[in-house]
């Protein structure tokens, strides 16, 4: 670290909050000014904390507020917020916490400690009740033998769910999540069997919740008379959360009615909503959490998915549980002495089943993710319509590099005559873009894609609605039973304009444009938004300049969405930038699971 001067961009609210600590502590003090400020600044940014020592030292400047401040050496810094009636240690009830050298807000101290203990307790339970012959026949009969040598990771994952009372399954795209999320269930279904199963299907967003539905409608096919649940939830639902009220009416004296929870794309789950299901959960429900831990985090506070994900994944499993597994799947894993309280609890996906080893698009996806830089660059630069790399040259020129796809991407739903297939069409192709504002942000690609598409005759825009316009929902409306995420298109029925979205069985529901919720176009989305969905085929659009958002797990969140094409606009200095900068998020999660 610097210790010359480090530029920290506090915004209007974190001075404000950083002079109101100041003047609780009831005397001038510009230490307790100073760290009440970066707590704030660093929770608006996704951490949940932060480590003060980072900064001590240093001579700190708030380019917002065009001044800055000297931070005292650690030790003396320490003691004056020790000193202060504002900051407290660990278990006071004060509006700042020191722990160490973290300084966080009391409430999200409140919830990392609650959520590390409610972890530790639940994943120390193991579950034997089944009886192994039985548990071995069913695991058989769900999940096929893969071929050759290499370990049935499906297998091992649907034991651990079986068997803890928490357990992590990660895996990219392809390797088989929604799959499994059936077979558990069924799994599940079948061994308490004649007893029906109490099962929460739950995703963060209801998009997410849509698709996990869709998901389990078409396993039915494959898993006839077994009672898989009929609804799912968004995590806001199933605790009964109201808007901007931070609590929820389930506790422990009055938990959830649910035996299982499961919850797909985990990742995008933040700390305190984490914090809040587990904390309103019975004590021997089973909680299985399904995400990517390389791809992006939740876009509020903490990255816990990831850091479980990533606490354990060196851990290695336990004697006990590797001779366990072997018994019932016939699956060899390496045992090595545990070295965390969630060792036995995680199950990364290996295998992919979408992409044959020689697709560009896997290999340019697992560069990404191991931050391959050559690799990376080769397989960019390899010739071929899988991937394709548009070298950024001026946004003055954005539309003469995008035309082409654009055109290929989008002509065909522009051209078809029924809602249906304009759908199918219109869900083939997506463009991506990493951030909302500026020339190659959101907002502007989505106008440019417009004029590109009204230029060759294909839509004539007109606002507020069009013919042919792609929305998507930025709103939760549950007496529409539109939620944020749901896209849709504004087609001609009769001879009005009307707004067509799928329901939950698939069949297209119209409405009014004047009565939907807040919504915005959507030929481009963020790449955030775009996390749970897949295309045919993809176009990212970076910005020509440096920014907070470009990381590795924005690129590889960007890349995996697209399924058989994939084409990049960016400079080889931004795409190296953001191959090389990790997200990371300041928490003192992992150190209070590897104490345990």
């Amino acid at each position: 670290m610097n210790r010359e001067e480090i530029t920290v961009p506090l915004s209007d609210f974190d001075l404000l909050f950083g002079r109101f600590m100041e003047q609780l502590a009831g005397a001038p003090a510009p230490e307790v000014f100073l760290a009440a400020c970066l707590a704030s600044s660093h929770l608006a940014s996704g951490h949940i904390c932060v480590d003060l020592k980072d900064y001590a030292g240093a001579s700190i400047f708030f380019p917002h507020a065009q001044t800055g401040l000297a931070a005292p050496p650690w030790d003396r810094w320490a003691e004056c917020l020790r000193c202060s009636k504002v900051v407290g240690e660990p278990f006071d009830y004060r509006p700042l916490i020191l722990d160490d050298s973290l300084l966080y807000l009391y409430r999200y101290w409140r919830y990392e400690r609650r959520l590390a203990d409610l972890i530790i307790q639940r994943a120390g339970q193991v579950d034997n009740k089944y009886d192994p012959e039985r548990f071995k026949a069913e695991i058989e009969s769900l999940i096929p033998p893969s071929d050759g040598d290499q370990t049935n990771w499906l297998k091992v994952a649907a034991f651990t769910a079986a068997t803890k009372k928490l357990a992590l399954i990660s895996g990219g795209p392809g390797t088989g999540k929604t799959y499994l999320t059936a077979r558990i269930m069924a799994l599940l279904t079948k061994l308490e069997a004649p007893r029906l199963l109490n099962i929460a299907l739950v995703a963060p967003t209801g998009k997410a919740a849509t698709r996990l539905m869709e998901s389990i409608q078409d396993a039915r096919w494959h898993l006839p008379h077994i009672p898989l649940p009929t609804e799912t939830f968004t995590l806001h639902r199933l605790l009964k959360m109201r808007p901007h009220h931070p609590s929820s009416p389930y506790t422990p004296e009055n938990p959830l009615p649910y035996e299982v929870i499961m919850m797909d794309e985990a990742s995008m789950v933040d700390l305190p909503l984490f914090s809040r299901l587990l904390y309103a959960l019975k004590d021997d429900a089973r909680v299985i959490l399904l995400g990517d831990k390389d791809q992006l985090a939740s876009v509020e506070p903490g990255a816990v998915f990831g850091e479980l994900c990533n606490t354990s994944a060196a851990a290695g499993y336990s004697f006990d549980f590797v001779g366990e597994c072997k018994k019932i799947t016939g699956e060899e894993l390496p045992p090595s002495p545990p070295r965390g309280a969630l060792s036995d609890s995680l199950v990364v996906l290996r295998k992919n089943f979408r992409f044959p080893a020689q697709s560009a698009i896997h290999q340019l996806s697992e560069a990404v993710r191991n931050g391959d830089e050559g690799s990376f660059m080769e397989t960019l630069r390899s010739k071929g319509g899988e991937v394709t790399w548009v070298r950024w040259e001026s946004w003055k020129n954005l539309s003469a590099m995008m035309e082409e796809i654009i055109v290929r991407g989008y002509a065909p739903y522009l051209k078809a005559k029924e809602v249906e297939e304009a759908f199918s069409l219109f869900h083939k192709f997506r463009v991506l873009c990493a951030i909302r504002e500026g020339p190659l942000g959101m907002e502007n690609v989505n106008r440019l894609i417009e004029s590109i598409l009204a230029k060759k005759g294909l839509l004539s825009p007109r606002r507020p609605w069009y013919e042919k316009m792609p929305v998507m929902i930025t709103k939760n409306d549950y007496g529409l039973r539109l939620m944020n995420g749901d896209c849709g298109l504004i087609l001609r029925e009769k001879n009005y304009l009307a707004a067509f979205f799928p329901d939950e069985e698939g069949k297209m529901k119209s409405y009014h444009p004047a009565h939907l919720p807040p919504y915005e176009t959507v030929y481009a989305m963020t790449v955030h938004k775009s996390q749970g969905s897949e295309f045919d085929e993809v176009l990212v659009v970076l910005p020509d300049r440096l920014s907070p958002v470009l990381t590795r797990e924005l690129l590889y969140t960007a890349v995996t969405r697209a399924r058989e094409r994939l084409a990049i606009i960016a400079s080889e200095e931004i795409l190296l930038a953001t191959l090389n900068r990790k997200t990371e998020r300041t928490s003192g999660l992992a150190r209070l699971l590897s104490k345990a």
